[in-house]
């Protein structure tokens, strides 16, 4: 009979989330600058929807709070899963929740501090694409409030509005990858996969659509490394600044698996603990590092060629180029059937040798 009652109180929860959803789609449509609408029509449906948006707000309170009550009576009562912010309330942009609403020209509401740096360069809307009238902004004050009502509903922390510096968008990253996979002078190529580096480096945002928004963008990162062979060796500037921004954007959780399982990734990466410079071959085993985390990865790192090459990073390279490799050793060993091959491969004289 509880279970029932949960049940039904979840399926209440997530019916009053799809209403929200829907009138909160009303509001945005019906909020934004329209010559052809009428100023008293449009305000009477915004005030109508915005009345709703709150009954559905207090009445998703009440019901989420039943939800935990019913979570604290039962101790065999699954996790909670992970609480979902409306995209409405997210900014396509930051793609996060939004913090400082701001809508513009077309209608459409992003965060203020990257909005801002959009409209330095361009005179379009991200979403819409259209061509603004104007680049001017004013604050969303109705979404604003919608979205603290939802995160005290939810009891979620919502982020303080920040002044730090954001990177590139999308479509500058994408064409920073052209110039780096394009048949271009190599020196061209060497400052789009510099400027990469370092966006990939600074700005958190960058690796987070890296991989998922951008069509090959591994492939075409890696590109020249694949394309000059053992030429590359003549170009250590380029093949660093490369594996530097692999790195980073190995780090990312949700980007290891897409990563690894890239056929030229290994591979490259591999080649690059045998030749390079000393921070590329530093920040090769470290990618390596990062991407065996993942119980998946140990497989499709645990070739011969890729331990063979890491063993020998710990025994004859520099001390920190041996230490990323001696983390990524032990993180592949805690699959059995790697543990054989490292061994045979000289590990332990090679760790004995680095103690003493």
């Amino acid at each position: 009979m509880e279970e029932s009652t949960a049940e039904s109180t979840a399926e209440n929860a997530d019916t009053l989330r799809m209403e929200l959803k829907k009138t909160m789609t009303e509001i945005l449509g019906d909020g934004g600058v329209s010559e052809d609408r009428g100023e008293a029509d449009g305000s009477s449906r915004v005030l109508k929807a915005i009345d709703e948006a709150v009954r559905i707000l207090n009445r998703l309170r009440e019901v989420e709070s039943k939800m935990a009550e019913s979570a604290d009576t039962s101790s065999s009562s699954p996790a909670a899963s992970v609480l979902q912010v409306p995209k409405e309330f997210k900014c396509m942009l930051s793609r996060a929740i939004m913090s400082e609403p701001v809508v513009i020209a077309s209608g459409q509401t992003y965060e203020k501090r990257y909005i801002q740096q959009w409209l330095m360069y361009k005179q379009t809307c991200p979403k819409t694409k259209e061509v603004l009238s104007h680049r001017l902004w004013s604050p969303n004050h109705l979404v604003d409030e919608l979205i603290a009502q939802w995160c005290q509903a939810n009891k979620y922390d919502r982020p303080e509005a920040s002044d730090a510096p954001i990177g590139l968008f999308s479509d500058d990253i994408d064409l920073l990858l052209d110039r780096i996979s394009s048949p271009s002078p190599v020196e061209d190529q060497t400052k789009a996969a510099n400027e990469l580096r370092r966006q990939t480096k600074r700005f958190a945002n960058v690796p987070a659509f890296f991989v998922t928004e951008i069509p090959d963008s591994i492939t075409r990162l890696l590109t020249p490394l694949s394309a000059l062979g053992e030429v590359i060796d003549t170009y250590p500037g380029l093949q660093k600044d490369i594996i530097t921004a692999l790195l980073y954007i190995s780090s990312l959780e949700e980007n290891k698996t897409a990563v690894a399982q890239h056929p030229l990734v290994i591979p490259l990466l591999t080649k690059s603990l045998k030749k390079g410079t000393a921070k590329t071959r530093r920040n090769s085993a470290e990618a390596l590092w990062l991407l065996s985390k993942l119980d998946s990865n140990k497989i499709i790192i645990g070739n011969s060629e890729t331990l063979k090459a890491l063993v020998h990073v710990i025994k004859e390279d520099h001390f920190t180029a041996a230490i990323s490799a001696s983390y990524a050793v032990f993180h592949l060993c805690c699959l059995p059937e790697n543990r054989g091959k490292v061994v045979s491969e000289g590990l332990i004289p090679a760790l004995i040798n680095r103690i003493k």
